[in-house]
């Protein structure tokens, strides 16, 4: 079996609960090294050089709220931006998984973390015949941006024996690790709107209508969903 890569992002914190942001998501984005992903991402960088943000990183949720590196750019640009890059994520051979857990007000730290491993297990476990083993190799991407998780993932992965190298974000890496904060801001969007939450409001400026998220954004995401 050919080596994979997976890389990985993450919605949420190990802070207290906060009923506003109630989930703690955890995206693993799959890419199999033997379906190139060069032309894809070349056809992205020509699209954004059009738009001239050829060297804009993808952060989706500062896209959506005009924030950061996306502050004074115009909402039609913005979303013909994420367009583009929702545009790559469909195309591009790669597959998805998010691993949600609900906190709550009386979940400790240390019940968030039991939560998440379980949860991560679990799905290794399920995934387990279509991963790599022998010769084969994983390379799990993560910028080891919350110890707790890194931890956790390194935990989960090694107690399954399974082959393992841990790299951190690296530039090579960059428009791959920026397809898992896609997924991981697109998705916890939809999490909100099923609980019937509602969009908060730079949400509902940048898509419009729910049903139009669900048609143009949510949907067609899915159908990259790693199963």
């Amino acid at each position: 079996m050919s080596s994979i890569e997976i890389f990985i992002d993450e919605s949420g914190d190990f802070g207290q609960f906060d009923k506003n942001c109630p989930y703690y998501i955890v995206t693993l984005v799959r890419h199999d090294s033997d379906a190139p992903v060069i032309t894809h991402i070349g056809d992205l960088e020509y699209r954004l050089a059009m738009l001239g943000f050829e060297d804009l990183p993808i952060h989706t949720s500062p896209a959506i709220r005009g924030e950061d590196a996306y502050y004074g750019i115009d909402l039609k640009t913005r979303r013909k931006i994420l367009s583009c890059f929702s545009f790559f994520m469909r195309k591009c051979p790669l597959s998805y998984k998010t691993i949600v857990v609900e906190k709550s007000p009386s979940m400790s730290t240390d019940d968030l973390s039991s939560a998440i491993s379980k949860a991560i297990d679990d799905f290794l476990a399920d995934a387990g015949g279509t991963l790599p083993s022998g010769e084969g190799k994983i390379s799990v991407v993560y910028d080891r941006g919350q110890p707790q998780l890194a931890k956790i993932l390194s935990d989960s992965f090694a107690s399954r024996a399974l082959p393992v190298r841990h790299f951190k974000s690296l530039p090579v890496y960059a428009r791959l690790v920026q397809v898992a904060d896609f997924a991981c801001t697109i998705e916890r969007i939809g999490m909100r709107l099923s609980s019937g939450a509602g969009f908060a409001r730079p949400e509902m400026i940048f898509f419009g209508t729910e049903r139009r998220f669900r048609k143009e954004w949510l949907l067609p995401l899915r159908k990259k969903a790693w199963s």
